[in-house]
């Protein structure tokens, strides 16, 4: 049973129906709130045990709900260390727990610093976040992609499709990218090429943390004076930020060790 929230009535314990507003662009998430803590809401004269009032108020004294209705009156709800904001309506489906926003929204993760914003999205609370036309950003960099996936049990963000990623000075291409949140390591798979700066890889490996990057081989890379590349599978190019704060990167075929403890569990 799928249930369009914005505009529509909702019937409360004690057989009182409600009219929900669209009330703007930013559409509230009450019911996944109420959700939440364990009360069950459906539209139109279905069984319902949320008691709700108008304006996105509750009638019974429970803090609890105060919050809850707080927060969707706000347009945001926030579970597992996110926060949702819908750009428009909202269809939450009843018996999958799916919320799916065909307008729209923004994914925030306050926690690791993780913002999404994508024209349409489909979330469902503690699971997953799935999200089409999307830009991805945090401590990691900035992507844009055709495709973004969340899991929110292991706090990993995938992309896919025409993936562009920017950080700092390095711009590239790639097929996809993986990121480990917790780890705060990127996995690039190729073909990875770079937008400003000649490079080529066939995957990539980027340190969140450092900015270090690992190219994996075959690979091709032109810095200011040489050009270093080699035809080998699996062989690995460092680049490294520059001591200066110039933003360039200090290329080398000799691999730190710490670099290789560090990214080697990520290597295909």
């Amino acid at each position: 049973m799928r249930s369009r929230r914005p505009g529509r009535t909702l019937t409360t314990a004690s057989g009182r129906s409600v009219r929900r507003s669209r009330g703007g662009r930013r559409a509230p998430i009450a019911w996944l709130a109420l959700l939440a803590l364990g009360m069950p809401v459906v539209s139109n004269g279905a069984i319902a045990v949320a008691q709700v009032a108008a304006e996105g108020e509750v009638s019974a004294t429970d803090p609890g709900r105060e919050a809850a209705a707080k927060t969707a009156a706000d347009g945001q709800e926030a579970f597992s260390g996110l926060t949702v904001i819908a750009f428009g309506e909202q269809e939450f489906d009843i018996v999958t727990g799916i919320t799916t926003l065909p307008e729209g929204g923004q994914v925030v993760d306050r926690e690791h610093g993780v913002t999404l914003t994508a024209e349409s999205m489909r979330y469902r609370e503690g699971d997953f976040v799935e999200a089409e036309t999307v830009e991805v950003s945090g401590r990691f960099g900035t992507a844009r992609s055709d495709r973004v996936s969340i899991d929110l049990a292991t706090a990993v963000v995938e992309a896919s499709g025409n993936v562009r990623f920017e950080r700092e000075e390095l711009r590239l291409l790639a097929a996809s990218l993986r990121y480990d949140v917790d780890a705060a390591i990127v996995e690039f798979e190729g073909p990875v090429t770079g937008e400003g700066v000649e490079l080529e890889a066939a995957a990539m490996l980027l340190d969140a943390d450092s900015g270090s990057v690992l190219l994996i081989g075959p690979y091709r890379y032109q810095d200011e004076l040489f050009e270093l590349s080699s035809e080998r599978e699996g062989a690995l190019l460092s680049l490294t930020p520059a001591e200066d704060e110039s933003g360039r990167m200090v290329a080398s075929s000799r691999v730190d060790p710490e670099l290789i403890d560090r990214l080697g569990p990520y290597l295909p």
